[in-house]
């Protein structure tokens, strides 16, 4: 019984996962450089206990910025291994637009796979359940920029689809991220066609990705910011503290 439950739990919250993630930047400029920070890494907590990790590195080359994601969650039970997952994700940027997409997922056995690639004026999108075309605008689900909170549509890199998501800012808080306490902004994230949910947070001052929260059938799951933040947000504007002037 105890095995089926979290079974369940992980199929529905993986949605979050691929993305999410990472963000030094609160705009994602045609010059940006590659962030300080060329490694951003979360820890993962299901009901406050370890879970898993989620790592983000920055490269560059030229015009180009590569992020290369990994993403792992592990539930054990003793000795017994009862879930397991992990996806990896190469996303390559031009001048700040996605020009290829690679991603790859175990979802505790079963495999996934989403790929893009620009082809002329579109994305050319294959996965494991269907090939289409997107316009050159579209976004994935990585979350790591927040261009995302302007868009309504994002390509989920786990599954696949071109999903109609909606963000909407619920507030402002303190937090403490990596030792010190922080002003922050929550955005409730929902991705309408997964009915998923979750809460992403960001840095006020910085607008870096600082954290995320979610609950599923009795479980909370949160991510922890591992990186400390840079000083002030130097690759873009400052656009999270300028909606509260």
């Amino acid at each position: 019984m105890v095995v089926v439950q979290l079974f369940v739990i992980g199929a529905d919250m993986l949605f979050v996962f691929i993305p999410f993630i990472l963000l030094l930047v609160i705009a994602f400029p045609a010059d940006a450089a590659v962030p300080e920070q060329e490694v951003l890494r979360f820890e993962i907590l299901r009901n406050e206990k370890p879970f898993g990790f989620h790592e983000i590195r920055f490269s560059q080359d030229g015009n180009q910025v590569m992020t290369d994601i990994s993403i792992e969650m592990t539930y054990k039970f003793g000795p017994l291994t009862l879930f397991k997952y992990r996806h990896t994700n190469r996303e390559v940027y031009e001048r700040g637009a996605l020009v290829s997409l690679d991603a790859q997922t175990n979802d505790d056995g079963k495999r996934l796979f989403v790929r893009a690639e620009k082809n002329g004026k579109e994305l050319d999108v294959k996965t494991h359940e269907e090939d289409y075309m997107a316009p050159l605008t579209a976004l994935p689900s990585t979350y790591w920029h927040t261009l995302y909170l302007d868009d309504d549509r994002l390509i989920n890199t786990q599954y696949g689809g071109h999903n109609r998501v909606t963000v909407e800012r619920s507030g402002q808080d303190r937090r403490e991220i990596t030792g010190v306490e922080r002003d922050v902004v929550l955005y409730d994230f929902e991705d309408l066609k997964a009915g998923n949910k979750a809460t992403f947070i960001y840095d006020l001052k910085t607008g870096q990705w600082v954290g995320l929260e979610m609950s599923i059938r009795g479980s909370e799951l949160r991510y922890v910011r591992q990186t400390p933040l840079t000083g002030s947000a130097e690759y873009g504007q400052d656009y999270l503290a300028a909606q509260f002037k």
